[in-house]
Formats: structure tokens, sequence, C-alpha cells
């Protein structure tokens, strides 16, 4: 996405902020507390750890992008390997 941002003529500084916003939406604004639908922590790690095929992680990819409790954890998942 990075790379999109800086071909369409962003600075990095914008490129930055948007990405900054973005993910602050994510890990905030999409709330599920009752964790409906959500994958299992194994799956999430495997999925952050690169081991599970992309074409087996898409199917995750509309709920991690819409349930901020798994995209948290996946984020915690990645900052820690």
């Amino acid at each position: 996405m990075e790379g999109i941002l800086n071909a369409m003529g962003y600075s990095e500084c914008d490129e930055e902020r948007f990405l900054k916003v973005l993910e602050r939406g994510l890990l905030e604004e999409f709330p599920n507390p009752t964790r409906t639908g959500c994958p299992s922590a194994e799956v999430l790690q495997s999925i952050a750890s690169h081991k599970t095929p992309l074409l087996e992680a898409e199917k995750w990819l509309d709920h991690l992008t819409s349930c901020s409790p798994c995209y948290k954890d996946f984020c915690q998942i990645r900052a820690g390997r």
C-alpha cells in the first residue's frame, strides 16, 4: 500500500499520517465485544507468521479489517515475531 500512496504523489509525511489514521480506525472503530465470527488464536498466529497460504488466509481478510479486537491481536502477534 505504501508504494501505491507514493506513486499517487503523497509526501512521506502525508503517507505516514494517512496510514496512522487508517490503523487507528482499524484498532478502535470496529468493536466486537462478543468476538462474533473471530478466528482462533492459532489461526491469527498462522496468518501473522505467514504460515497460512494466502488463498486460505484471504477468507479472514474482511473479518480482520472489520473487527478491532482481531486486528489488535494480529498486530500484537506481528510485533512479537
